[in-house]
């Protein structure tokens, strides 16, 4: 049997699944999380329709998805990895166990708390607190990128990571108290979204300098 690796701690009823052992050899059935149950190693977790999983890593670290999937499993020198196929997940505390990566990046997170974000043609990086040092899986651009708190990266496909940008975080990290309606995530530390929407050709949330003033005008 494979190794526990952590516990579900949240989940929408409905749009909450896992899928169990699913290696290149063995397609796993879909089954729906019905309860705070554990979590394998080489387990997928999938949350659908905006949905969200919380799961608390053993010896530590919190990974949240949110309307996204990930598969639990090694990189092929053996370390363990949670590899983000689609979707959004979100590491806090201390990862003491896991590497986040997607098809696009890896990472390596120094006391941090960020979000990884993987499209169909990107991945993204967004850091709250702490840095990440971000690497493109692409062996022509080994360099990586530290990206620091309130910045965040993009990397394509046949492109090297981008470099760091700041985004806004609008009213971020404020805690209303509990049971506040406009929290986004369950401990309220974040309250408004701040991630930078689609379409990619644009980012809308960067912040960008004013215009200088004409001459002559005030």
């Amino acid at each position: 049997d494979a190794e526990v690796v952590g516990q579900i701690t949240t989940f929408i009823a409905g749009r909450s699944f896992i899928y169990h052992e699913v290696s290149a050899e063995r397609v796993a059935p879909q089954e729906a999380i019905e309860g705070n149950i554990e979590v394998h190693h080489t387990d997928v977790l999938e949350a659908k329709d905006d949905g969200k999983i919380e799961v608390n890593l053993i010896p530590s670290g919190q990974i949240d998805i949110e309307s996204g999937r990930i598969h639990l499993l090694d990189d092929p020198g053996g370390a363990p990895i949670a590899r983000v196929e689609g979707g959004l997940v979100r590491v806090e505390e201390a990862l003491e166990n896991y590497t986040v990566v997607t098809d696009l990046i890896t990472t390596e997170p120094w006391g941090t708390v960020y979000e990884v974000l993987a499209a169909a043609r990107e991945s993204r990086v967004y850091v709250y607190e702490g840095s990440v040092r971000v690497t493109s899986t692409d062996p022509r651009f080994p360099e990586p990128v530290v990206v620091s708190a309130g910045e965040w990266v993009r990397a394509r496909k046949g492109e090297p990571v981008s470099e760091p940008e700041v985004f806004i975080l609008s009213r971020a990290r404020v805690d209303p108290g509990s049971g506040a309606s406009e929290c986004i995530y369950s401990n309220c530390k974040t309250i408004d979204d701040p991630r930078i929407p689609e379409p990619p050709i644009y980012t809308p949330g960067v912040l960008v300098p004013p215009p200088p003033t004409p001459p002559g005008r005030q």
